[in-house]
């Protein structure tokens, strides 16, 4: 349970199914954190266009943003720490039975982040 040593999976039969490993390589970190500050530079965005007349169409996000631009932060951050913390224990595992390794996904999220963190600054700048 404490000090494990099993960073992957070195059998085939073991890639095939779901498993877990004990410890993640440091690159892991560096993409979970990018990944955090991305939501949270997302959500101060999202929150200076809500200012400045634009309406946010996630309805979970909406009934956050009735309880207070803190509880619409506090929201955002705890859904997509959720969501991290499923891909970082799934992160060795496949993809619904595909080839496509669900560690995979981590940087197709931050890639999918930058991009709505651009369109929400091109939308800043034309308010």
């Amino acid at each position: 349970m404490f000090g494990g040593r099993r960073r992957s999976l070195r059998r085939e039969d073991d890639r095939r199914c779901f498993n877990l490993v004990d410890r993640y390589h440091r690159r892991l970190m560096l993409l979970i954190v990018l990944l955090m500050v991305l939501s949270i530079a997302d959500g101060v965005l999202t929150l200076l266009l809500l200012e400045n007349g634009m309406y946010e169409m996630n309805p979970v996000m909406a009934y956050a943003l009735r309880l207070g631009p803190s509880a619409f932060l506090t929201g955002k951050y705890l859904l997509t720490s959720f969501g991290v913390a499923c891909l970082v224990v799934f992160s060795n595992s496949h993809l619904f039975g595909f080839r496509l390794r669900v560690k995979k996904l981590l940087p197709l999220m931050i890639v999918l982040y930058a991009i709505v963190i651009a369109w929400d600054t091109y939308l800043a700048l034309l308010v």
